[in-house]
């Protein structure tokens, strides 16, 4: 179950990173969607299955005047209402709920393996958070990489970065 729930959370963040960085390189579509999106990421995340006009309100208004000023003038534009700096804001929260639902991950995994005295190993497709401070990347993985992801025998097998997945080719 513990493997199930990070894996939904995870797809549901990958899709909406997805969507934002179209947005990014002017996909009006992508950027017309991410709200919605961005909503039922959040509101899903916290096991709310149905949202309202409310929630969905709430993402479409993020930012202050001048972002929806810009919001507005650009959607004239080229379809996009969504400035950049607030495409950037998404991105950053969905890292930080992939960030919390890897630790949740391992807490439930630790608590299972205390409990019931085993030793279940993350998930082969398990992000793992770098460890911070620097210096500390296993060979291969740059400073500022944001996940590590590892194969059933913990190898390296790749990172992320900027919000995009490189394979280590090994």
């Amino acid at each position: 179950k513990a493997d199930a729930e990070y894996n939904d959370v995870t797809t549901k963040a990958a899709n909406l990173k997805q969507s934002i960085q179209a947005a990014q390189k002017g996909d009006a579509l992508a950027a017309a969607i991410a709200p919605l999106e961005g909503t039922l990421f959040v509101t899903g995340a916290n096991g709310v299955k149905r949202i309202n006009e409310t929630e969905l309100h709430g993402f479409q208004m993020a930012g202050g005047l001048k972002d929806r000023i810009e919001g507005w003038i650009n959607g004239k534009i080229s379809g996009d209402t969504i400035p950049a700096d607030i495409k950037q804001g998404y991105l950053n929260m969905v890292d930080q709920y992939t960030k919390n639902e890897g630790a949740k991950y391992q807490r439930t995994l630790n608590s299972i393996n205390q409990r019931h005295q085993t030793n279940f190993q993350p998930s082969s497709d398990y992000a793992q958070q770098p460890a911070q401070g620097g210096g500390n990347a296993p060979n291969g993985v740059p400073a500022g990489a944001t996940h590590i992801y590892r194969d059933k025998n913990q190898q390296v097998v790749g990172y992320a970065l900027d919000g995009q997945y490189h394979a280590l080719n090994q």
